[in-house]
């Protein structure tokens, strides 16, 4: 009886190692395919037009519904754990989009407590806090959107060999972005989607309308390749075989030629705040991949004059479409100081309510005077914090960067922890200046094409769990 009772002991934590193998083994193969299934989607956002058009929100909304709905299935059905997002950041994006419902319910008396009042002093009057439901409600669907995309990629994360594929596709895929670009702009005819442009003549916008956004896009892939060749030189330091050194070498050779090519298609953009955003993030990469290096100072006195030496160069030879945009940089300056003082003006006349989620197209005309053209029809903000505090007021506006900012402080958290896979948490940390600075003038994370890749590389950077020192 006592061998039989030793051998019941010995079986139980074997079969236990069994049941937890395979249920490792399930959740694996469940998120290999969600990855694919985001990668997908991530990939084809950018095709028609950025996705900058409701009907291209509707379908993305679907699809990312349907791959969640379909992951929650297979995760209920085959006991899958599934890994919960942080308390802090669900709690925040349910209050952003419980206040984007609130601003479409008829409230009278809620919306009678701040009229719109225009410049011209005329009173308004308004049955909800938005002064257009439909646009509120578009803003809600992206928003609800983004949300999942970030909590899929949360699962995807999980594993650090998943996320390695992943940010090595997301950089190549903008590689082929930004080398369509430069061949729809010279070989093509200056054609978008072969089709013909009907605005930014000369400057490279790939499958997007606007330069801007294209050039933030291809930002996001000279920022991810400069991680991943930060880590590819820390590893070749570290390795101590011939063979697995040889193997790195010609990965970092791919890495390099596709960080000329987004380059290069950058400079094409023509994009001022395009290049200066994408260079305050690859800086950033630098200096934090440069600091998990051992303390070589001729190496890394070596590297950041390479960068500087490469990125004069490729700009000396097609940067002239740039540099003579730039002679014009003051003018553009005082435009859009007067711009911004009326959107200020109009936060002001209603700081905690706003004028409805996706509404500044239709709210800025009440406040658009002199010295702002009125040959100009502004759509846009171009300040994408001005547009969340004039749609959604001070507090819930400041709900999205608040989110963000806490998405790239755990990205630090994890590369300050991280002992050797440490280029997901800096290629974050980069795409997060980028966009950050970018949005001081300009409207890319507006753009879906845009921000579903940002959400990826901001995700995947910010969920990796770090290994202890």
């Amino acid at each position: 009886m006592l061998d039989e009772a030793l051998l019941q002991s010995v079986r139980m934590p074997a079969a236990a190692s069994r049941e937890g193998a395979r249920r490792h083994g399930k959740r694996h193969r469940a998120n290999d395919a969600l990855a694919l299934a985001l990668f997908l989607i991530v990939a084809v956002a950018p095709i028609p037009f950025g996705s900058a058009r409701p009907f291209f929100w509707a379908s993305t909304a679907v699809f990312v519904a349907g791959t969640g709905a379909l992951y929650f299935l297979v995760t209920l059905g085959r006991e899958i754990t599934f890994r919960p997002a942080p308390l802090a950041s669900v709690a925040l994006f349910a209050l952003l989009c419980a206040y984007l419902g609130l601003q479409m319910v008829a409230l009278a008396p809620l919306a009678g407590l701040a009229p719109v009042i225009t410049r011209a002093g005329a009173v308004i009057a308004t049955h909800a806090i938005s002064i257009d439901a439909g646009a509120t409600w578009l803003m809600l669907l992206r928003f609800l959107t983004y949300g999942l995309v970030a909590l899929l990629f949360w699962q995807v994360a999980a594993s650090r060999e998943r996320t390695k594929m992943l940010l090595e596709a997301f950089f190549f895929l903008i590689a082929v972005y930004a080398l369509y670009g430069l061949v729809a702009l010279t070989e093509l005819g200056d054609t978008i989607l072969i089709m013909p442009k009907w605005a930014y003549l000369g400057a490279a916008t790939g499958t997007f309308v606007n330069r801007n956004s294209f050039a933030t896009f291809l930002a996001f892939g000279a920022v991810t390749g400069t991680g991943l060749v930060m880590h590819d030189i820390w590893t070749l330091i570290e390795s101590r075989e011939r063979g697995s050194r040889k193997a790195l070498t010609a990965s970092l050779v791919p890495h390099l030629v596709g960080i000329s090519v987004i380059f290069v298609s950058l400079l094409a953009t023509q994009s001022r705040m395009g290049l200066f955003a994408g260079a305050a993030g690859g800086f950033v990469v630098l200096l934090l991949g440069l600091s998990k290096l051992p303390r070589q100072r001729t190496l890394m006195v070596g590297t950041s004059l390479a960068a500087l030496a490469a990125g004069a160069v490729f700009f000396f030879l097609y940067g002239g479409g740039l540099t003579e945009r730039l002679g014009s940089l003051q003018d553009s300056i005082d435009v859009r100081w007067n711009f911004y003082r009326q959107i200020w003006q109009m936060i002001l006349a209603r700081p905690l309510l706003g004028y409805g989620g996706g509404t500044f197209e239709e709210a800025y005309p009440l406040y658009h005077a002199l010295p702002v053209s009125p040959d100009l029809v502004w759509e846009k903000a171009h300040n994408s914090y001005l547009a969340l505090w004039s749609e959604l007021g001070f507090i819930a506006g400041s709900i999205p960067l608040l989110l963000l900012a806490f998405a790239a402080w755990r990205a630090l958290r994890n590369w300050y922890r991280e002992v050797a896979d440490w280029a997901p948490a800096i290629i974050a940390i980069g795409v997060a200046v980028t966009g950050a600075v970018h949005s001081l003038v300009d409207f890319s994370l507006e753009i879906e094409g845009v921000t579903l890749m940002f959400l990826a590389l901001l995700c995947l950077g910010s969920g990796i769990s770090p290994r202890a020192r």
